[in-house]
């Protein structure tokens, strides 16, 4: 396979590969897209972001954002799909369980041909893709370049988390030996949260920094003249579906049969997976501004049984300076701010909490606060490490 030559220069010249659209941005993975990319132009490295068109997204939206920084590069899927569904039967079937999906999977002349092209003519410095599966590519560049992988999740034996709470295995999961393989096509490797980052190092050669969710800090005044309101918001992956519909089952009927009074709000693509109805509860499907969402509540539940990943769910809340009751899952990568928000151990925890912080007050202003400078704290982090990496 033909490889990039490169010229020399000071300057940093970025080019992102990606097969998550930015637009529109109805997902945690996307939204860590636009996060990243408008860091670049904040500090005005020049970029190019590749799309590889694996999902849809609004070609349309991000040519008026992106301008000429943006190329979406066609992707033939059916093979991919074949070879998935296999896969997912493969780990479902109780005599091989062990099975797991091709590292290199995606890995095609035709792509190749189309990065290799577009990096020759923009000779970039560094060079960040999007998950470990699309690490193959890094092999196209030379050793002069800087090469990162943004992990967004582990995918080492991820079907398990699946098989253990009674679901179906979706997307990907990897062995370690493949994840690791992988990662040491990398300079460096970003985890999205420090627990991952720490299994990152212990199976990888490469530099591993952890860089978060950064995220706009807008305080919210708490609703007035409203029955109280809680909040769950997230896209229709099956950590959330799962989720929310543990939180109705086990949790919404005691609240409700406690406080009638009380409101859930669903919003995003995650409604779209709630079929049965239920009091009280109101679903607002895709919001377009999540603030408009944040306004309306008192208080956020992330009530997740399974996942990896940092919950971007979970720093939003934070940064609209809404408190959170959450299980330890939803809350994973955030164990170094205690006060910030509160743990739940199963539902009738889940259950008590919620009805002690819609009579507490001083106790919601308390965990506001101390959630607005974890965001901040973790929006400095994020910078000082993004700026190490492509220094």
């Amino acid at each position: 396979m033909t490889h990039i030559t490169s010229a020399h220069s000071k300057s940093q010249r970025i080019l992102f590969i990606s097969p998550v659209p930015t637009h529109p941005t109805i997902s945690g993975n996307r939204q860590r897209v636009r996060q990243l990319l408008n860091f670049f132009e904040q500090r005005g490295f020049d970029y190019k972001y590749l799309w590889f068109e694996q999902e849809c997204g609004s070609e349309i939206e991000m040519i008026s954002t992106w301008g000429d920084h943006f190329l979406k590069v066609p992707f033939d899927l059916t093979p991919g799909i074949v070879k998935k569904i296999y896969s997912k039967i493969c780990i479902l079937n109780s005599e091989a369980k062990s099975k797991h999906n091709s590292l290199d999977e995606y890995k095609n002349a035709v792509l190749a041909k189309a990065v290799i092209q577009e990096a020759e003519s923009f000779q970039p410095t560094h060079v960040i893709v999007m998950y470990v599966l699309w690490s193959w590519v890094l092999d196209l560049f030379p050793k002069t370049v800087v090469k990162i992988i943004d992990t967004n999740d582990v995918l080492g034996d991820r079907h398990a988390q699946f098989i253990k709470v009674g679901i179906t295995p979706e997307w990907w999961s990897l062995s370690r030996r493949d994840e690791a393989r992988g990662l040491d096509r990398a300079n460096y490797i970003i985890g999205i949260q420090e627990n991952e980052s720490e299994y990152f190092r212990k199976i990888s050669k490469a530099k591993v920094l952890t860089i978060g969710y950064s995220v706009n800090i807008q305080v919210l005044p708490e609703p007035s003249g409203s029955d109280f309101t809680f909040l769950f918001i997230g896209s229709d992956n099956p950590s959330n579906i799962n989720g929310i519909q543990w939180f109705l089952k086990k949790c919404w009927p005691k609240i409700i049969e406690r406080n009638a009074s009380t409101r859930l709000l669903i919003a995003g693509k995650v409604c779209n997976k709630v079929v049965k109805v239920y009091p009280g509860v109101e679903l607002l499907g895709i919001v377009d501004k999540p603030a408009d969402a944040y306004k309306r509540c008192h208080v956020i539940v992330n009530p997740l049984q399974f996942g990896t990943g940092l919950k971007i769910k979970a720093i939003e809340a934070m940064s609209f300076g809404r408190p959170m009751i959450s299980t330890r899952c939803g809350a994973e990568g955030l164990d170094d701010f205690t006060g910030a928000f509160l743990l739940a151990d199963g539902a009738e925890e889940f259950v008590e909490l919620c009805l002690h912080v819609i009579d507490d007050l001083e106790m919601r202003d308390n965990i506001a606060k101390a959630a607005v400078h974890c965001a901040e704290k973790m929006n400095t982090m994020n910078t000082i490490n993004l700026n190490f990496i492509l220094s």
